[in-house]
């Protein structure tokens, strides 16, 4: 089965043009600035002119503009420059309409009106899309609707840097969270639309939810790319909502468009994760490497970038599902399980041992029945699936009591990547179409071998 049609895979594998074209944008706005020196003036700088012309109109225009219009250019759609330079008109005119309202002083009305007219732009820009892809029926209108809604809804994307910065309270490396939050757009924004326009089929959902899919290289780097971004999104909008001690919850229930992007980043935190980890495992059974290490060191933020390296790199071995299916349940359970509760248990000798020693003995007591409750579930996990919910749900359940700001989605992040990854170590196993695919290869062989002892 195949994710994409031949035009969609042609934009997917063209689509580091637009990925190169928002870099060289943000690095020649950060030399002007001297983003080098003056950390402080990266996101400053937007609101100043250059000429007389807004600096976000001069910077941005060209990244949206480049990333809408690569699908019909490459597909050599005759409209494409006539929907470019639409385009162009649209996108200037939304950011020279932000850059005149962003008075901090009536920031609510202020923020609901560019929010209510970023809606505007960016489901006019689908529709136009959609007319010029020959889409004119009434789902396929409904489902550009739906993506435009998307777009403008999509929670800010932020870097491990950035959140780590907002935890020592430094403004140092912050270009570089600059530089990927326009990078990873043109990903997130074909990711949305491609999904969008294939998920009434569904094959298509079949393979998303997949573990034994036969995954080439850049497909792979194009998920794995979209939803780490998007599951970082979500995350540090979660905790700006849920966490950070109550400061920014008023403003949430006060817009009501930002509760519908914190319902985004809620829906993106509950089906993204399970369909990465898919992802991986597909991958890992194509190219023969289903060890769980490498699951594992694929959800670990910074390492993890060099796993997606060796995996883009290697060379595909299995050209079959049948075959993923067979590597798949021939793999022996992963010692690596007892590894995991025996790091847990470490994590609670050396509490206690600190405790003792400083004679901290109320929140001591607290903290090592804590982890003693989590320590227990790791066992249990050992024979049931139960206690990974529990664990997970503590995770997040105390990462907003006591997390404060981005740190908080980094801790969230990866409460949920471990909770699929440790489902996958601690109880592998293929379920629905999976698993017919896999009984079906299996009762294929048998009868051959039937037929051979005959």
């Amino acid at each position: 089965m195949k994710l994409f049609t031949y035009n969609q895979q042609e934009v997917i594998n063209k689509i580091w043009i637009a990925v190169l074209a928002a870099i060289c944008c943000m690095l020649a706005y950060l030399m002007h600035t001297n983003a080098a020196e003056e950390q402080s003036n990266i996101y400053a700088g937007m609101a100043r002119t250059l000429g007389g012309i807004p600096m976000n109109l001069i910077v941005l225009t060209p990244i949206y503009v480049i990333t809408f219009s690569l699908e019909l250019f490459l597909l050599k759609n005759k409209h494409a420059p006539i929907a470019a330079i639409i385009c162009s008109v649209i996108i200037a005119g939304l950011l020279w309409f932000q850059y005149n309202h962003n008075d901090y002083r009536n920031y609510k009305n202020e923020q609901l009106l560019n929010t209510g007219v970023t809606w505007i732009a960016w489901v006019s820009l689908m529709l136009l899309r959609t007319y010029l892809l020959d889409k004119k029926s009434k789902t396929e209108l409904i489902t550009a609707i739906i993506v435009g809604s998307l777009l403008t809804l999509l929670p800010w994307r932020n870097t491990i840097i950035f959140m780590l910065s907002d935890l020592y309270q430094t403004k140092y490396l912050l270009w570089v969270n600059y530089v990927y939050n326009f990078a990873v757009y043109p990903v997130i924004y074909y990711l949305i639309v491609y999904v969008a326009d294939n998920i009434s089929s569904g094959d298509f959902i079949k393979v998303l939810k997949s573990k034994i899919t036969v995954l080439d290289k850049r497909n792979y780097l194009f998920f794995t790319v979209g939803y780490y971004a998007l599951i970082l999104a979500g995350s540090v909008t979660m905790s700006y909502v849920c966490g950070a001690r109550g400061l920014y919850f008023k403003y949430y229930l006060n817009n009501p468009f930002l509760i519908l992007g914190a319902l985004l980043a809620i829906g993106i935190l509950v089906v993204v994760p399970y369909l990465l980890k898919n992802i991986v495992v597909a991958r890992a059974l194509t190219i023969n490497r289903p060890e769980k290490i490498l699951l594992i060191l694929h959800f670990i933020p910074i390492v993890n970038i060099i796993i997606i390296s060796i995996f883009f790199f290697s060379e595909d071995v299995n050209s079959r599902q049948e075959d993923n299916a067979n590597l798949y349940i021939d793999q022996p359970m992963s010692n690596i399980r007892y590894v995991i509760v025996s790091l847990g248990g470490l994590v609670l000798f050396c509490t206690y041992i600190i405790a003792y020693s400083r004679g901290v003995y109320y929140n001591g007591a607290v903290s090592i029945a804590y982890l003693s409750f989590r320590m227990l579930m790791l066992i249990v996990v050992l024979r049931v699936k139960w206690p990974l919910y529990i664990l997970c749900g503590l995770s997040i359940l105390s990462t907003f009591i006591v997390s404060y700001h981005s740190i908080g989605g980094l801790i969230i992040m990866q409460a949920i990547l471990s909770f699929h990854f440790m489902m996958e170590i601690f109880h592998p196993a293929l379920y629905n179409e999976d698993a017919a695919i896999y009984h079906r290869d299996t009762a294929v062989i048998g009868e051959d071998l039937l037929a051979g002892i005959d």
